[in-house]
């Protein structure tokens, strides 16, 4: 299924100069691309760009452990650090990046780190906007000290589009589509 920028502003609530804005994005990164064929099945990252600065020695480029249809990127540490148990820490990236508005860097846990080495992440959240060094919120979850070493995978990241748009407050929502429950509501097993 083609997925068009154009469709999808068309349902979003954007005033007409965000949308102006969007479109002129859209078509001026276009442009850079053209001739060049875009590795994603969707429109919408067409025109899209991802630039890292590396501002550490030690600093690895993110990339997809395996191959392109790996979802994440991998992020490395430039960085000796040992957590004890319940440690919060800042993990550097040794790198700061730039991407266009309407998308948005969500950090996430590597599987292993996360269940054989019981170190979570946090927060996660990198906007468009920002400049600065990318560090990752860890926390060692576990019962006994973690060290994890410079060079070493320590989360990846994805990157989609997010809306920017201006919420509204209204009186009442469309029910027609209310699942209700949350928090489990439709139960651990399969029903089928």
């Amino acid at each position: 299924m083609e997925y068009k920028v154009d469709d999808y502003l068309e349902n979003l609530r954007y005033s007409e100069e965000e949308k102006e804005v969007y479109e002129k994005m859209n078509k001026t990164l276009a442009d850079e691309i053209e001739g060049h064929k875009c590795r994603c099945s969707s429109n919408i990252f067409a025109g899209f760009y991802l630039n890292i600065k590396l501002i550490h020695s030690a600093a690895v480029m993110p990339n997809q452990s395996g191959d392109s249809a790996n979802a994440g990127y991998d992020i490395y540490t430039v960085d000796d650090i040992t957590f004890n148990p319940g440690d919060d820490k800042l993990v550097p990236s040794g790198w700061c990046c730039e991407f266009p508005p309407g998308f948005v860097m969500i950090v996430k846990d590597k599987g292993g780190r996360r269940w054989k080495g019981k170190l979570q992440t946090g927060a996660g959240v990198v906007d468009s906007n920002y400049r600065d060094e990318v560090q990752v919120v860890m926390k060692n979850i576990g019962d006994k000290p973690i060290t994890i070493k410079r060079g070493e995978k320590v989360a990846q990241f994805i990157i989609i589009p997010a809306w920017n748009g201006t919420p509204v407050q209204v009186e009442e929502l469309n029910m027609d589509n209310d699942r209700g429950g949350g928090f489990g509501s439709t139960g651990l097993t399969n029903k089928n």
